[in-house]
């Protein structure tokens, strides 16, 4: 009976250790799990925030190129308007108006 005893108390003290090495595994890892999530909360909220920027900086992009579409048809119509008055003082210059 002793020796039953014994062994009782040597699975128990081996039982004891093997939960203590889980509670260790399991504490790790729930730090871990911790570090992670707080991790994972920082990345969405910054791709979050850059989605947002995205959508300004896309509306940003649309306005500045109807700006340049507008200037393009400005300079082109300045200088076809130039071009047409070039030529016009030209032929009154060299006396070839329409009527000739």
């Amino acid at each position: 009976q002793r020796k039953q005893f014994e062994k009782m108390q040597a699975v128990q003290a081996e039982l004891k250790a093997d939960e203590e090495k889980l509670a260790a595994t399991v504490g790790r890892l729930r730090r871990k799990m911790d570090e992670s999530t707080r991790a994972l909360s920082a990345a969405e909220s910054k791709r979050e925030r850059l989605k947002q920027e995205l959508v300004r900086a896309t509306a940003e992009c649309v306005e500045h190129l109807k700006a340049k579409e507008q200037c393009t048809a400005e300079i082109h119509e300045a200088t076809a308007r130039a071009a047409a008055l070039r030529e016009e003082k030209l032929r009154r210059a060299c006396g070839g108006g329409a009527a000739s």
